[in-house]
């Protein structure tokens, strides 16, 4: 395993997670979470817990990475990173979107808002991991 490139392809997923996710949620999609501004916390208090959210994301794309990195053998490429992103996508988009459109009393329109742009979100990542990950040559 290339610890250095791990760390450094974490840290460009990590990026373009925040990245992306300011953009399409913060900017494209801020009007349709507003009608359900009671079921989310005030922005006061996100900011709160903001940090807490980023080590976390942080920890959780460094995880990410080593498991993109245990289970995709031989010369990495973004391709092979994108199609590990888009799985993580989907897995996010029935095991989260689908939990709080479950759970959180928002409608269908910001829930298929949300599904695709989480699958776009992990695809971006794992393309990013993949792109810049490259394993150790042995000699």
């Amino acid at each position: 395993m290339n610890v250095t490139r791990l760390i450094f392809s974490s840290v460009a997923g990590f990026l373009a997670y925040f990245v992306y996710g300011g953009v399409v949620t913060g900017i494209f999609l801020k009007k349709d979470y507003q009608p359900y501004a009671n079921v989310y916390r005030p922005v006061a208090q996100i900011m709160k817990l903001f940090p807490f959210g980023v080590l976390s994301m942080l920890l959780a794309i460094v995880v990410l990475s080593v498991i993109y990195v245990q289970t995709v053998h031989g010369n990495t490429r973004w391709i092979e990173g994108a199609r590990f992103g888009a799985l993580v996508g989907t897995f996010m988009v029935f095991a989260h979107v689908a939990h709080n459109y479950v759970n959180l009393n928002i409608g269908p329109k910001l829930a298929v808002e949300m599904a695709i742009a989480e699958l776009l979100q992990w695809t971006l990542v794992g393309t990013v991991i993949g792109a810049i990950y490259k394993p150790v040559l042995s000699s």
